[in-house]
């Protein structure tokens, strides 16, 4: 996503608090997740952190449309295991240099106060 800055400066208007996965042991991961109410991120193995959230976690994921599965049957999985519930964020991305996607700021905005 080139811009993804950007979104998660709207994510973090919204009382987000922005991580990245990867700079974090599995157990902090694991903790996040578990005692997060509402799980957001672009869609990407990082999101099957919710298997180990809580009943009733809402799970929300960021993918361009263009993406071939409507939603990603692991990630399906995964919150089928712990209850928690799926919303996705299809957005009309724009198709950029080696497959990087600009998100629709404005489609965003909307759709996140829909989701919440």
């Amino acid at each position: 996503m080139r811009n993804e800055v950007e979104i998660e400066e709207i994510f973090a208007g919204h009382g987000f608090e922005i991580i990245h996965p990867q700079q974090l042991s599995f157990a902090d991961q694991i903790r996040i997740a578990h005692r997060a109410k509402v799980l957001a991120g672009f869609s990407g193995s990082q999101m099957l952190l919710s298997m180990f959230s809580e009943p009733d976690t809402q799970v929300v994921v960021i993918e361009p449309r263009k993406y071939k599965t409507i939603v990603d049957p692991n990630l399906i999985l995964s919150c089928g295991i712990s209850g928690a519930l799926l919303n996705t964020i299809r957005f009309a991305g724009v198709s950029c240099d080696a497959g990087f996607y600009d998100a629709d700021v404005a489609f965003l905005k909307n759709r996140i106060k829909a989701v919440l």
